[in-house]
């Protein structure tokens, strides 16, 4: 399709060659189609003109238009617009429109998208099929110390419900201690090899232990020396620990399965997080001190 708002464009006649033809076509290889577009009783500034309706490929479009400029005057200043014929006359500012094409170029969408899948072929069912994850739980067991260093990171006078909320069916949180801080503590720079953590009393019935499934411990390095909740850490931890444990009052020891290097100069972050099939009524509370919250 044809579009032209030239305001000065009075009379334009398109000539289209044609360069194949079918046989029940009175047209040939050459010839020529005249389409009358505007004439001299147009009033619109923008019109949409149709090429004919037939399977003719066009080899080319002529334009033939004649225009009227006032006095006479051809403005080429580029800065007054109310005298003569200018730049927007004289071009007439058509366009031609295929809707075939896009830009030029072919362009496709495919009818269905799966995320992270760049294959041809995707196997679904209509039914629930029930998937199981494997997941590897390494319990480490000490047979002896021949040395052992522990820093003790706080005086333990709060009890803190946020750490492992075993009550909920899953939980996950962070903490981070600064260099400064671990060096005061009297860790120095050495792998991290376990880490206890103290359980009160306060919620256990009849001291029956609380349940930690899927019990995670994540540790990175990082520069940060503040902790922001709306834009937590989500990538660069070393899983140290993954085990189903036990809650019961006093000090439990996660041995790591994998020590962490610390370098005595970053910051680090802690991650617990576990996960209960059955959470139970009572939360579990840890012992610590504001240093850590």
């Amino acid at each position: 399709m044809i579009k032209s708002p030239s305001s000065m464009t009075k009379n334009i006649i398109f000539f289209i060659t044609i360069i194949c033809f079918s046989s029940l076509q009175a047209q040939n290889p050459g010839d020529t189609i005249t389409v009358q577009t505007f004439d001299y009783s147009s009033t619109t500034r923008d019109t949409l003109i149709s090429f004919p309706t037939n399977n003719l490929s066009y080899e080319k479009i002529i334009m033939s238009y004649n225009m009227r400029c006032k006095d006479d005057v051809v403005n080429t200043s580029g800065s007054i617009n109310h005298i003569g014929c200018g730049a927007w006359d004289y071009s007439c500012h058509t366009n031609i429109h295929d809707s075939t094409r896009v830009d030029s170029i072919l362009s496709k969408t495919s009818s269905h998208l799966i995320s992270n899948y760049s294959g041809s072929l995707y196997e679904y069912s209509l039914n629930p099929i029930y998937d199981y994850y494997q997941f590897y739980q390494q319990n480490t067991i000490i047979n002896s110390t021949v040395s052992e260093d522990s820093a003790i990171t706080g005086s333990y006078i709060k009890e803190l419900d946020f750490v492992l909320a075993t009550e909920k069916n899953s939980s996950k949180s962070q903490f981070l201690y600064r260099a400064s801080e671990l060096l005061s503590f009297g860790l120095t720079n050495d792998s991290i090899d376990a880490l206890s953590i103290f359980i009160a009393d306060s919620n256990f019935i009849n001291n029956t232990p609380h349940q930690a499934n899927f019990l995670k411990i994540k540790i990175k390095s990082t520069s940060d020396s503040t902790l922001d909740k709306n834009f937590p850490h989500n990538n660069g931890f070393i899983e140290v620990y993954h085990a189903n444990t036990d809650l019961i009052t006093g000090e439990i020891r996660c041995q790591f399965h994998t020590p962490f290097a610390w370098d005595a100069t970053s910051n680090i972050v802690v991650e617990l997080s576990l996960t209960n099939a059955n959470n139970i009524s009572q939360k579990t509370f840890i012992l610590g001190d504001s240093s850590i919250i």
